[in-house]
């Protein structure tokens, strides 16, 4: 794995690593690849697939109906809302994919 595809993927996962921490982890992504490359050799021929290791059973409580809590006496507490609406302010921008 070359320095410049660490540095795209660190980029994207907006993570600012030094120099040092990107040769340290070209070492541990490279074993990583490797590693998953053995597990694609192996034959999985009759196998299947499972979500999870052990035998677990849903273990959710039951639906039921409960009553919900009024509206406008939530709304007592905001700092701002209109017609059953919470405002806040806006948090939209634009989007940079710029290392700084």
């Amino acid at each position: 794995m070359d320095i410049k595809t660490i540095e795209d993927v660190a980029l994207l996962a907006r993570l600012n690593l030094t120099p040092d921490e990107i040769s340290g982890l070209r070492g541990d992504l490279e074993n990583i690849l490797a590693y998953a490359d053995q597990l694609s050799a192996l034959n999985t021929e009759g196998v299947q697939p499972l979500a999870h290791p052990g035998d677990i059973v849903n273990a959710l409580r039951e639906d039921e109906v409960v009553g919900s809590l009024d509206r406008a006496v939530l709304q007592r507490n905001s700092p701002k809302s209109d017609d059953g609406f919470y405002l806040v302010p806006a948090v939209l921008g634009e989007a940079k994919l710029t290392q700084e």
